[in-house]
């Protein structure tokens, strides 16, 4: 079956921000729905080649968002505006997840390096306030063919 995917526009206070939207290549209803913050490459792999292999791997709706290749940054350090457009995609996501076909009403936020520390951010953000229901937050290291193949959890 063929990848469904999409480009999603959304319109944070800031300005127009682009995400895609990737379905698992099953069909059907998707487990549940992640974030996935990711810069545009990172060691050789595009972020929709990310966003493919977690959908097929997991059974998620992807929402892919480029976040963590502006600059450099030492560990520890989050952009604000990476985490205010990166909470923003968060919350509509888990507004709209059912639409896009997620099961389930936690979602799941993603991330590679560089952008480990704004995941973890957004996602101990949403636990304080209480909302969105993020069921967790997976550090992917590398993936293999079939999806992550080294995740750390928090």
């Amino acid at each position: 079956m063929e990848r469904r995917t999409a480009v999603l526009l959304l319109r944070p206070r800031t300005g127009e921000v682009s995400a895609g939207v990737t379905w698992p290549a099953a069909g059907g209803r998707a487990r549940a729905a992640a974030l996935l913050l990711a810069p545009d490459r990172f060691g050789g792999t595009s972020r929709a080649e990310y966003a493919a292999a977690l959908a097929n791997g997991s059974g998620y709706v992807v929402v892919d968002l480029r976040c963590g290749g502006t600059g450099p940054h030492s560990a520890g350090d989050v952009d604000a505006g990476e985490l205010g457009v990166a909470a923003y995609t968060l919350g509509w996501l888990a507004d709209h997840a059912a639409e896009l076909g997620a099961e389930a009403a936690e979602v799941v936020v993603v991330s590679v390096p560089p952008a480990v520390e704004t995941a973890r951010a957004v996602t101990a953000r949403a636990r304080a306030e209480g909302w969105p229901r993020v069921a967790r937050h997976i550090r992917i290291d590398e993936f293999a063919a079939a999806g992550p193949s080294n995740g750390e959890r928090d």
